[in-house]
């Protein structure tokens, strides 16, 4: 459905939420700029997940076709000791497009990039690169670059991460809450765990592994058609890090996980001598979105960022630009702009904030020190999916509600709500 009344729209961020929601709302018949800070548009080389819940929206773009060739589609998560490395349990996710009526994908971080630019150029979204911005004007509907030069539009989204500046401008103080977890990411090539019996089968059978201990996890899956394998590391923040990131060495993530199976020491092995260490970070649930001007919005990480441990940030993303695109596919005027923003907090807000929690609870579920509560962790795994597990990733009535949930169907929901009852 395309709008009655076209309007102009300026996204700050280039990344996977600044984009999705430029294709949603090209789509809707609204002219859209998508400004990005780095001199060239990318993405750094890790993998990414790509649930149910935003597949779809992916397949409804007409992407499907180009996922599925450069995906790979987990069939199971495996919960596997640090100890042994064999499974307690695990989850089934063969089944997912039956149960779900869209794929789970893991894809490489930049291919995923990529084919989200490509659709937004096609559609003929406004892109530059290069461009900073250094300061919000909500009462406007512009912002400044770094270059001085004024860039204005009906509405401003700003999609420029859990570190955006444009709080500030909306009167929201807070900052990215440090959450006691640190990380590493690296990306092994298939031939490395083919050449090696004991690895092989990470690559050939497409998983999704989870190797859990005392504070620690490692999570391991296939991308790029089974040629790479992704390998996410977790360790506590042990406060010495300035800033976000950092240099690191893989000696110091090989000491971390002294004394875990052979399996991991073997992965391990993979690592270059050089890494990098990040800080992982997310926000405490806001509920001002949208500024009193209705000329600035926040979305995806930049209101709502998350722990990756429901690995849903970016589907987060992507379901809040779907939304914002069906939402504003009713515009027939700019002064209904402001009663549409309100449609898409009353959509969005309690399903966010409700992953971010999520993320948090798992995060305790998978960090459990040794003693009786991790004992009867492994137990709850060894059961396996049902509803009500403390395993939210296990939990079928939860997972119903995370990967079942349509962003469209549900902003035509809200939308009809307000918009047909007074009718």
């Amino acid at each position: 459905m395309k709008a009655g009344k076209s309007i102009q729209v300026v996204i700050v961020g280039a990344g996977m939420g600044g984009l999705g929601t430029a294709i949603a709302l090209r789509r809707a018949g609204h002219k859209v700029i998508v400004l990005e800070q780095a001199p060239e548009f990318g993405e750094i080389g890790a993998g990414v997940q790509v649930p149910p819940n935003a597949s779809r929206e992916l397949i409804r773009w007409g992407l499907e076709a180009q996922m599925n060739a450069v995906c790979s589609q987990p069939d199971k998560i495996n919960y596997r000791s640090w100890e042994t490395g064999n499974p307690h349990g695990h989850t089934d996710l063969y089944n997912v497009r039956e149960r779900f009526g869209a794929p789970y994908w893991q894809i490489f971080r930049p291919a995923y990039h990529t084919i989200l630019m490509q659709a937004a150029l096609r559609l003929g979204v406004d892109l530059r690169k290069g461009c900073e911005v250094q300061k919000y004007l909500p009462e406007e509907g512009a912002v400044v670059l770094s270059d001085g030069t004024k860039v204005r539009g009906d509405l401003v989204i700003a999609a420029d991460g859990v570190k955006s500046i444009a709080r500030k401008a909306m009167g929201i103080n807070t900052e990215p809450n440090e959450t006691g977890d640190t990380c590493f990411r690296v990306v092994i090539p298939a031939e490395k765990l083919l050449a090696d019996p004991d690895l092989a089968e990470l690559s050939t059978r497409p998983g999704f592994e989870q190797w859990l201990g005392p504070d620690h996890h490692i999570i391991g899956y296939n991308v790029s058609k089974e040629k790479f394998f992704n390998l996410l590391m977790v360790i506590p923040d042990d406060k010495k890090m300035v800033g976000y990131k950092a240099p690191a060495s893989a000696t110091e993530v090989k000491k971390a996980y002294t004394g875990w199976n052979p399996t991991v020491q073997k992965l391990l092995a993979f690592l270059p001598e050089d890494v990098e260490r990040w800080r992982l970070i997310d926000l405490p649930p806001i509920k001002d979105w949208i500024h009193p001007s209705n000329k600035l919005l926040l979305l995806g990480d930049s209101v709502h960022a998350t722990l990756p441990y429901l690995a849903q940030g970016a589907a987060m993303a992507i379901e809040d630009g779907a939304a914002l695109g069906a939402i504003l596919s009713h515009l027939n005027s700019t002064d209904e702009l402001p009663g549409l923003l309100q449609v898409y907090l009353r959509t969005r807000l309690n399903r966010a904030h409700t992953i971010q929690r999520g993320s948090w609870t798992n995060r305790f579920f998978i960090h459990m020190s040794n003693g009786p509560m991790l004992d009867m962790r492994n137990k709850i795994m060894a059961v396996g999916d049902y509803n009500g597990s403390p395993n939210l990733m296990g939990n079928t009535l939860f997972t119903d509600w995370m990967y079942g949930y349509d962003a469209i169907e549900a902003a035509e929901r809200e939308w009809a709500k307000t918009y047909k009852s007074n009718l």
